[in-house]
């Protein structure tokens, strides 16, 4: 049985303030996305490798990666949502069952133990996805007049990449297709179906801002060995 990996990078970038799109900002001379596909490419854990891009991107996105990664399978276009381009990346996937990650390629520092966690996990679960605590203060507003405060304790703030059974992630797609859920964990709790959670890292940063890109830089600086 395989194990897949979807990588998204058919984001517009709207938030980013740039010019360029975050997934091509270099950081150390490599182009974002390239980061994150670097760890799958090398974990033991995966088998292939399925890029999801725009259509706009995708010629370049196929000369950065050509004849560099053995186990980039195919490079698809994506949808006008995330939910549709994750489903695009699915279908790229010839095998009925077996395991997937998919993962957001703005989330550049992913790494070997994080992806064998999440493997792991689906011994015991349809889904597993990584989290960490919320050290904030929550409260609840209206109309811009703070109203209550949230119990931090029993909240988390999710992460990917995220994994699945092959079989369930597809059936969940299947199901609530043309629907809009920024996270694939959304579509298999719909199914009823056991995801668990692991523990997260700091470093799954989200870049959205160019400000990110600094914080991403300094981990780099400090772990030289994410450069190769």
């Amino acid at each position: 049985m395989k194990t897949f990996a979807v990588i998204l990078l058919a984001g517009s970038s709207t938030r980013f303030g740039s010019d360029q799109k975050k997934q091509f900002f270099q950081i150390k001379g490599k182009p974002l996305f390239q980061y994150s596909l670097d760890a799958f490419e090398s974990s033991k854990e995966i088998d292939e490798i399925i890029l999801v891009s725009s259509k706009e991107d995708k010629d370049k996105v196929e000369s950065l990666v050509k004849g560099n990664y053995k186990k980039v399978s195919s490079i698809v276009v994506g949808g006008n949502v995330r939910q549709e381009s994750v489903k695009h990346g699915l279908d790229a996937i010839k095998d009925k069952d077996g395991y997937v990650l998919i993962h957001d390629s703005a989330r550049p520092l992913v790494d070997e133990e994080i992806i064998s966690s999440l493997i792991k996990a689906l011994k015991n679960a349809e889904g597993a996805a990584p989290a960490i605590k919320v050290v904030d203060t929550l409260i609840r507003v209206n109309n811009n007049e703070l109203e209550s405060y949230e119990d931090r304790n029993s909240l988390l703030r999710i992460q990917t990449p995220q994994a699945f059974h092959l079989s369930v992630i597809r059936d969940a797609h299947k199901k609530y297709e043309g629907e809009n859920h920024t996270d694939d964990t959304q579509l298999v709790k719909l199914l009823r179906k056991k995801v668990a959670i692991i523990e997260g890292k700091e470093q799954l940063l989200k870049v959205t801002s160019l400000e990110d890109t600094h914080a991403v830089e300094a981990y780099i600086n400090q772990n030289e060995h994410l450069q190769n």
